[in-house]
């Protein structure tokens, strides 16, 4: 499991990334967590339906991340994924320490990457709403 009682691990999933990307990416958090980076992962074994996905350019390089909207890990990996261009950014939401509520809303609204971006970035809280989500799906396969 991906949560002890002080410290969360923060899951994160490269293809297509060389190691000077990889670093520019977790900068600043890769010493303040510990983390889980796999260059190398069985993408078939990721359902990426059950994800909020963002193209940015071309797409060309991929990451999968395991989210949470309670994480100040993930919030700030998500400022360092910014100026990243020419990225798909899988984000499986999983809300381990973050409102469970909001994770739904976020996954139930119309724009999921901007409730998420407004979320992460803004602390801007999404509108409540309900809806058939994979939140659960998602904490099992972290």
């Amino acid at each position: 499991m991906l949560l002890e009682p002080y410290l969360f691990y923060l899951q994160i999933y490269i293809r297509g990334l060389d190691m000077l990307n990889i670093n520019y990416i977790l900068g600043a958090i890769i010493s303040f967590t510990s983390l889980t980076v796999q260059a190398e992962v069985n993408w078939k074994s990721l359902n990426l339906d059950n994800a909020i996905v963002e193209k940015k350019g071309n797409g060309k390089k991929q990451i999968a991340i395991i989210t949470d909207t309670g994480c100040g890990y993930c919030r700030q990996l998500e400022q360092q994924l910014q100026p990243i261009s020419n990225v798909t950014i899988y984000r499986f939401l999983a809300p381990f320490r973050g409102s469970k509520s909001e994770a739904i809303s976020i996954w139930c609204a119309n724009d999921r990457n901007q409730a998420l971006k407004n979320k992460m970035l803004y602390n801007k809280l999404p509108i409540l709403k309900q809806c058939s989500n994979p939140l659960q799906t998602n904490i099992n396969m972290a």
